[in-house]
């Protein structure tokens, strides 16, 4: 159980699960928070509003039905479920559902204040989600799995010594890194 696991002896409100390498080498109730700065570029990735179950013209912007010359009862509806011929509906046909509570992924956005005594992140536009909901922030273009550096630094932070990763020699790589690149030139 991840509550009586932890030494400390408090729980915590959210848990959230990250891929890593090597899970034998972080130690329980470690906090995994890579710092950001002010000027960064992040994504910010969380869940949109849940709106329930909506009808069609909410959920899928449909215009919905004629208002005149007598019409009754179809103001609001999502009118034809498709051709008479397959006798069946298709997967994927827009009609009312479950709309909202999706996981969404606001690129490029530019971190303004960093107030680490309150634990207070501001960020540029909008974030997904309501008031008080949980949010994460990733370095732009990364990956959404901790790096290994930021492993091995987190690792050296908890335990006080060297990761096993950054105990062995690295092997040399076959692809060279940007240095090897020959400099673009410009246009003239």
């Amino acid at each position: 159980d991840h509550w009586n696991k932890n030494e400390d002896g408090e729980g915590f409100r959210h848990l959230f699960e990250v891929r890593v390498s090597a899970a034998s080498e972080f130690v329980v109730g470690a906090s995994l928070c890579s710092p950001v700065e002010e000027g960064d570029i992040v994504d910010i990735v969380g869940f949109s509003k849940g709106h329930g179950f909506t009808g069609a013209m909410r959920r899928h912007n449909f215009k919905g039905g004629g208002r005149s010359h007598g019409q009754s009862g179809v103001t609001r509806r999502p009118l034809s479920a498709g051709a008479m011929g397959p006798a069946r509906v298709f997967p994927g046909k827009k009609t009312a559902g479950r709309h909202g509570h999706a996981q969404i992924t606001i690129r490029n956005s530019l971190v303004v204040v960093v107030d680490s005594e309150k634990s207070l992140v501001a960020v540029e536009g909008g974030i997904p989600g309501p008031r008080g909901a949980l949010v994460r922030l990733h370095p732009h273009g990364k990956e959404y799995s901790l790096l290994e550096e930021e492993i091995e630094e987190i690792i050296e932070e908890t335990t006080g010594e060297p990761s096993e990763v950054e105990k062995e020699e690295s092997s040399p790589s076959l692809v060279g890194g940007d240095e090897d690149l020959p400099e673009k030139e410009g246009k003239e």
